[in-house]
């Protein structure tokens, strides 16, 4: 009965010594860093924006590995790193946040965030569309104006909120 007891131990004792390797991560989601607002699929250039890699998975690797680390690029060059410290008895994550990062040029900007742990590394990649801010004002201009030529505000802005609706749906199509 001893030895049964010992052999228990032995292997609760190995158990907790395991540790766990990134075996792949998902996609980037980005989300505005004034207002909270996510997930975007356009950023506005030098403004804060929050990237996110969702859909971690996870394997179990032998070596004593308990930090997870990050580093964030921008069009290549890198905007943010850091280090998570990773703890299987509280569940590992599934996302993390891989820092705060600022777009310099308009057009299309790509994404990469390089996941470290240990031996096993995985990265993701995405490309979004990157604007300066007083673009932003051009659809309420184009609103105004046909409600002003038109004459039709009602049907102006219905048309208006139609399109909304069906373009922040465009990810379920």
């Amino acid at each position: 009965m001893m030895k049964l007891i010992q052999a228990f131990f032995c292997l609760a004792v190995a158990a907790s010594a395991k540790a766990y390797g990134l075996t792949g991560s998902g996609d980037i989601s980005l989300t505005d860093g004034k207002t909270g607002i996510g997930p975007i699929r356009t950023v506005f250039t030098d403004e804060p924006t929050l990237v996110t890699v969702d859909g971690l998975e996870w394997g179990e690797d032998m070596s004593t590995v308990t930090t997870l680390t990050y580093e964030t690029f921008v069009n290549g060059k890198s905007e943010a790193s850091g280090t998570i410290e990773l703890n299987a008895e509280e569940g590992l994550p599934a996302s993390i946040s891989a820092g705060e990062v600022y777009v310099e040029d308009r057009g299309t900007a790509s994404f990469r965030v390089v996941l470290t742990s240990g031996d096993s590394s995985s990265d993701s990649s995405a490309n979004f569309q990157a604007f300066g801010t007083g673009v932003a004002i051009i659809p309420l201009l184009v609103v105004l104006g046909l409600a002003m030529t038109t004459r039709m505000v009602c049907l102006v802005l219905s048309s208006d909120i139609v399109v909304s609706v069906v373009r922040s749906m465009e990810p379920f199509f």
